[in-house]
């Protein structure tokens, strides 16, 4: 029987969760607890904002780790500093599009209240996309300032 999942794929998932995997969970934990246990975005519409970038820095944070760590273990050279950043960009946008997708879903199916009109959906993705330019910015302007 041939296995569906190599052993340095799982080592690569087990590393990317434990160096990672707070960033994304942390996230999702403040927004469960601050819709569902606390409804607070009613009380504060405004908290939408900042979740959704909160949501972009960790998404950009995890993916940025997953792939540092499979060069690692694939025995891979990194890509360079500009293909990174492309990649990071790239699935960060792919991550705000599912989760726009999901709240899309859960409107449809459930009749919840997630998405609230066009200009909340492109906000909302750009929220996301400013948490991912601000981690990739970031490490930059640290490390020009400290050679």
């Amino acid at each position: 029987m041939t296995r569906l999942v190599s052993s340095s794929t799982k080592k690569w998932a087990s590393v990317t969760l434990r160096e990672a995997g707070w960033a994304p969970l942390l996230v999702l934990l403040v927004y469960v607890l601050a819709a569902g246990v606390f409804d607070l975005f009613a009380v504060f519409p405004r908290l939408d904002f900042p979740m959704h970038f909160a949501g972009g820095l960790a998404a950009a944070y995890f993916i940025s780790r997953g792939l540092r760590a499979g060069w690692r273990l694939w025995d891979r050279p990194a890509a360079g500093a500009r293909a990174e950043t492309a990649i990071v960009l790239l699935l960060t946008l792919a991550v705000a599009l599912l989760w726009e997708l999901a709240e899309f879903s859960s409107d449809s199916l459930f009749g919840t209240n997630e998405q609230l009109g066009m200009d909340d959906t492109v906000r909302d993705i750009l929220a996301g996309m400013l948490g991912a330019l601000i981690f990739v910015a970031l490490p930059s302007v640290y490390s020009r300032q400290n050679p």
